[in-house]
């Protein structure tokens, strides 16, 4: 409450007769700004707030989307997610129409005892200070979509093992109708996915026993050799390996790493330095089809930017839909804590 409700009053009674605040004096106009200032300063108003239950993991797929398509551009994904429609900010207009009924109760008698003012100017008065009170609320407000989320709000996150691209063109293939181990189309995406694993394509052959003749997809050059050191301890065994592709149900899959993990760790990621999973599964996958298979699961895995790319599912068929999976069993923490992008050589870290 103001030092001089006198003035206050006849402020409130000057804006009720021209319902502008901008056709006040300045007097008036600064007597009302500071006492919305102070009254909005003991209300809380928080447009983004956890509400009790969980939020589904489908949304938090799609939160994840745009946070990773707005990181890989620059743009800041928590702006991205504000207007994506995913979430509506709560509102503070009820917290401004008790602030404003407040004000005018406190001083301006009910008509007819204050007969400069009618009912139908009170009710206006009312509407143009919450609108005022709203605006201030709004401008008092720190917190943030991220502010939605807690630890337990996890997103699909897939690392694709794969070159640039759309993942469509980065997909391995059988050379037979079927999905067969020794079959594999020997081409820059195998030797990717096999140098991410810790493997080479001698190594794999030997192995399974592949004769296939080399076949470069974009050129007849030499197979391309990774843009990456391979880690020093393989992520999973050549049998492992072997099962998740005769598992696969597909003759085009990729090789990923999943995890599900919280999604507000997504929004502070930056995607030109290797990422560290506290946990993740290996599995062929194929997004557009809906196959997965995982057969190995690791711990503290660190990759970079040139291994692959991190997606979330939610344009294509996610693994949960997939399988049902078991989601606790794929928890996983995501950090980039003192990882040094122009050092890193590919080492697994161990688990």
């Amino acid at each position: 409450m103001t030092d001089n409700p006198s003035s206050l009053q006849r402020a409130l009674i000057d804006l009720a007769h021209t319902g502008d605040f901008d056709l006040l004096t300045f007097e008036h106009r600064n007597v009302l700004t500071n006492e919305i200032t102070d009254r909005s300063k003991n209300a809380y108003f928080q447009a983004w707030q956890q509400d009790r239950s969980s939020i589904p993991i489908k949304t938090c797929n799609h939160v994840a989307d745009v946070a990773l398509s707005n990181l890989e551009t620059g743009d800041d994904p928590l702006l991205a997610i504000t207007d994506s429609g995913c979430f509506e900010p709560h509102t503070p207009y009820y917290e401004a129409r008790e602030i404003a009924q407040a004000m005018i109760a406190a001083e301006i008698p009910p008509y007819p005892d204050t007969p400069s003012v009618t009912a139908a100017q009170v009710e206006c008065l009312q509407e143009t200070l919450t609108e005022m009170l709203c605006d201030k609320l709004y401008e008092q407000d720190t917190s943030s979509a991220k502010d939605i989320f807690s630890s337990f709000d996890r997103a699909e996150i897939v690392f694709l093992l794969a070159p640039p691209g759309h993942a469509l063109d980065a997909t391995i293939s059988s050379t037979r109708p079927w999905f067969d181990y020794r079959g594999l189309t020997v081409c820059d995406n195998l030797v990717h996915a096999l140098a991410a694993l810790g493997y080479t394509v001698s190594a794999y052959r030997a192995h399974s026993g592949n004769r296939n003749s080399s076949s470069p997809e974009w050129s007849k050059s030499r197979l391309k050799r990774p843009s990456f050191t391979r880690p020093s301890q393989p992520l999973c065994t050549l049998e492992q390996l072997k099962e998740m592709i005769e598992n696969s149900c597909s003759q085009h899959f990729l090789i990923c790493l999943y995890a599900i993990v919280p999604v507000s760790q997504i929004f502070g990621l930056d995607l030109s330095k290797p990422i560290t999973f506290s946990d993740a599964s290996i599995a062929t996958y194929n997004p557009f089809s809906g196959t997965f298979h995982d057969a190995a699961r690791i711990q503290n895995v660190t990759v970079p930017p040139k291994m692959g790319r991190l997606i979330s599912p939610h344009r294509w068929y996610a693994p949960e839909d997939i399988c049902g999976l078991v989601q606790r069993y794929y928890h996983g923490e995501l950090s980039q804590h003192g990882i040094d992008a122009e050092r890193y050589r590919g080492d697994r870290i161990a688990a």
